[in-house]
């Protein structure tokens, strides 16, 4: 942890400085992406209501490896994506990997 200090207090610096979650992630997205080999960042927000999934804001960090990333999700997949998300857990695997996995 101490290792990532440097790291953790630029990206909340960048967070408490905007407002909005997009200016946030366009800033943040550059730091982490020195640090780990990220080709986007999505934030995802689950209306379990709607049953859907939306991106609340994206990061590009590789432009030539992001084509076509899907906006919303159906309602069975929103539900895979809530469930994992009570989970706690976090998914890292190739993006084909977590596209069976996590449709949307």
């Amino acid at each position: 942890m101490e290792r990532f200090a440097s790291l953790l207090l630029d990206v909340w610096r960048e967070a408490c400085q905007h407002i909005e979650i997009g200016e946030s992630l366009e800033r943040i997205a550059p730091l982490l992406a020195r640090r780990m080999p990220l080709d986007w960042i999505l934030v995802r927000r689950i209306d379990a209501a709607r049953g859907s999934v939306e991106t609340a804001a994206a990061a590009v960090c590789r432009p030539e490896r992001c084509r076509g990333v899907a906006q919303r999700a159906r309602a069975a997949r929103a539900r895979d994506a809530d469930r994992l998300a009570r989970e706690g857990r976090v998914l890292h695997r190739r993006g084909r990997v977590l596209a069976e996995r996590v449709p949307g």
